[in-house]
């Protein structure tokens, strides 16, 4: 397996993982202390689960700020939140440009001419 390959789910597996244990910590707080997670909690939990497979430092600034944020309405830290932001959508744009020329039907006129659908 190619070295950036197994960066990439190593990467996926740990945001996994932080994404179980924001939720986890939550839902403890809600169904035991009857504190429910705040907005920011909230989308530092979304963000580390479905985000977080895809892109890292953006996402890992996002949820780091995002749960800072629970205590404080900084501009500094509102600024990352922000930059992270950003940060998701360059790289979502990056990964589907760099990945738009490789979405090719490889031999499927072949098989088609065969007769096979699919």
């Amino acid at each position: 397996m190619h070295s950036l390959v197994r960066r990439f789910i190593k990467t996926a597996v740990a945001f996994l993982v932080l994404g179980l244990a924001i939720g986890t910590w939550t839902l403890v707080r809600r169904e035991v202390f009857l504190r429910p997670p705040n907005p920011y909690e909230v989308s530092a939990h979304t963000h580390a689960i479905l985000v977080g497979f895809v892109m890292t430092i953006g996402t890992a600034a996002r949820i780091a700020s995002e749960l800072a944020r629970t205590g404080s309405t900084a501009v500094w830290l509102r600024s990352i939140v922000v930059a992270g932001g950003l940060a998701q959508l360059a790289g979502i744009v990056l990964f589907f440009f760099t990945m738009w020329p490789r979405i090719r039907a490889a031999g499927s006129h072949i098989r088609e001419a065969k007769g096979e659908r699919f």
